[in-house]
């Protein structure tokens, strides 16, 4: 892990796939102990080393200034309800995707701090080359998804997904 932690301080945004490897380790008192390895923990590492053996090596540095959405016109927004989903609007494009349809009548719909997030995920896919480089402070009124995004990890293991 000491590793992981140093490339994640070099490597952007790559904090995120350390979780699971901390969230497995958990009561484990000397590092000698025998730690039982899930699917989830396996698939992170095979990402690291996906990442490791494919990084080119090229960064980029980006904007100094913080620039919000309001001024990119950038906006997201999602709701509770299966046949609706999340939009994103930037500048004169939209878009939206619609909730599964096995996500009806699970908790997940009402986890509204877990539905913000995928149409600020969604809108940084689609529009990546127009916003790269950028420093973006996306505007939300989810403090718990605010610590999310900041912090780049959260407690939640997804399992409501399935």
């Amino acid at each position: 892990m000491g590793k992981l932690n140093f490339f994640s301080k070099a490597v952007r945004g790559s904090r995120a796939l350390n979780r699971r490897f901390y969230d497995a380790m958990i009561g484990v008192a000397n590092p000698h102990y025998k730690v039982r390895v899930s699917s989830a923990v396996k698939e992170d590492m095979h990402m690291w080393l996906q990442f490791l053996d494919k990084c080119n090596g090229i960064t980029y540095f980006p904007q100094q200034k913080w620039v919000n959405s309001m001024v990119l016109q950038l906006y997201t927004d999602s709701a509770g309800t299966i046949g609706l989903g999340c939009g994103c609007f930037f500048q004169e494009s939209w878009t939206y995707c619609e909730w599964p349809l096995y996500w009806e009548n699970k908790a997940i719909l009402r986890d509204i701090t877990f539905l913000g997030l995928p149409p600020i995920v969604l809108s940084v896919m689609i529009w990546s080359q127009l916003l790269s480089g950028k420093k973006i402070q996306f505007l939300t009124d989810n403090m718990a998804l605010v610590s999310i995004i900041n912090s780049q990890s959260s407690r939640s293991k997804g399992s409501c997904l399935c």
